[in-house]
């Protein structure tokens, strides 16, 4: 193009090439991130800012040949070039990256499997060309998810000739490990274990409320572990099972105390399960055997301000596997450990088994089936038909405990006949 008609285009030309106004870099991205089903992260977005840095200087350098040669170029017509080179390095930048996301999700169902397998033989050695065989795979993948298991944290003993097996008395727990002996659809598909942390419940709180529903929190240990009514609970490493796990309702506030329940009855169960013993609860919450308290649970929720609905619940369960001699006196008194009533599961054998029983129980809730879950709890419960010291806000009385309402509400009976139903409070039981 020619003569005024080119001077003119040239004029336009002159124009910035890259103003994320005008080009509508937000949108592109929003575009490209929809087709290709990748969610933005810093890294993504580093590569979009240095593709367009690239589709701009290839424009400039096409821009000073077409000057130079004296022709002009409309500016919507560099729109539409910058946004095919966006496009054209977008995709070929995510299709690396995806495919480098592919292998990692193929190394890590490997890993999984090849863990999977050696749990439901634990004790017993697989070889490595077994386990390949079995999953479809090669040696080289199982020797690689061999050593990524341990590195996790899995001891996994090998000997020439035998094969790999996962020791006896492993008793390190890990999201791997976890997961491995899982069997829910949702509780606990996602699981982070930290090695210390103040309280999982606090944590939980001021970190994770944003992940998804079922997102579970394992402490090795907690420095500051809460309990209900403010009081501390012990938490030291390698005694217990320390979780959190966050729940995002659609129930009513009034069926809030029934999560609570739903917890109690899946620790029960567990204990059950791996233990071989049967504890029983203590109205609303303490798992008991023979007295002692093996566990403790804390429900909190956040309230939205402004619709008064729950936005999310957090369910602490802490549970003794063994006594520990640094228990404070008034601990000791009143604390249990699994240990001393039978032998003690894994720790991730545990932590599945509360898992799979949350949810299991928990569905009861969500399918409206509450009696069928007030059933279960009134049979665990400890207090029915025994007399209690019940402390609650109204004071401090001797009573007798004659039941559980549909609310689950504990009903109590004082001297003078009385009949009370208990939302809050505490009651501990008269020998």
């Amino acid at each position: 193009m020619t003569g005024r008609s080119g001077k003119a285009h040239r004029i336009r030309a002159q124009r910035p090439l890259l103003e994320v106004e005008e080009l509508g870099m937000g949108q592109i991205t929003a575009l490209l991130t929809r087709l290709l089903l990748v969610k933005q992260s810093c890294q993504q977005q580093l590569i979009v800012a240095a593709v367009c840095k690239r589709g701009q200087d290839l424009l400039l350098g096409l821009q000073d040949i077409f000057l130079h040669c004296g022709i002009g170029i409309d500016f919507p017509l560099c729109r539409l070039l910058f946004c095919m080179i966006v496009l054209y390095y977008l995709l070929f930048s995510f299709t690396i990256e995806i495919s480098i996301l592919m292998m990692e999700m193929i190394e890590l169902t490997v890993k999984d499997a090849v863990l999977q397998a050696l749990e439901q033989a634990r004790g017993t050695r697989l070889s490595g060309g077994r386990l390949a065989e079995q999953l479809g795979v090669s040696r080289a993948a199982v020797h690689k998810a061999i050593a990524a298991l341990r590195e996790s944290g899995l001891a996994i003993d090998a000997v020439t000739g035998e094969g790999y097996r996962l020791a006896s008395d492993d008793d390190s727990l890990t999201a791997a490990g976890i997961d491995a002996l899982l069997d829910t659809a949702v509780i606990g598909r996602e699981i982070l274990v930290e090695p210390s942390l103040t309280s999982s419940n606090t944590t939980m709180k001021e970190q994770y409320l944003s992940r998804k529903h079922g997102f579970t929190l394992f402490a090795e240990e907690q420095t500051g572990g809460r309990g209900r009514l403010g009081r501390t609970f012990v938490s030291p490493a390698d005694t217990g099972v320390y979780m959190t796990i966050l729940l995002h309702p659609t129930l009513p506030l009034s069926h809030l105390s029934f999560v609570t329940i739903s917890a109690a009855i899946a620790v029960v169960r567990a204990i059950e399960q791996t233990a071989g013993f049967t504890p029983q609860i203590k109205w609303v919450n303490d798992v008991l055997m023979n007295g002692r308290k093996l566990c403790g649970i804390l429900t909190e929720a956040t309230i939205e301000g402004e619709t008064g609905t729950v936005s999310s619940l957090v369910v602490g369960i802490g549970i003794n596997l063994q006594p520990n001699p640094a228990w404070p006196e008034e601990v000791q008194a009143v604390a249990g450990a699994i240990s001393d009533f039978g032998k003690p599961p894994r720790r991730a054998e545990l932590a599945a088994a509360v898992l799979n029983h949350f949810e299991d129980v928990y569905l009861l809730l969500e399918q409206g089936k509450e009696p069928e879950l007030l059933e279960q709890y009134r049979e665990r419960l400890c207090c029915i038909n025994r007399p209690v010291t019940v402390s609650s806000p109204a004071g401090r009385y001797e009573a007798e405990c004659v039941g559980l309402d549909e609310d689950a509400h504990l009903l109590v009976k004082t001297a003078d006949g009385q009949v009370n139903a208990l939302s809050s409070g505490e009651i501990s039981i008269r020998l």
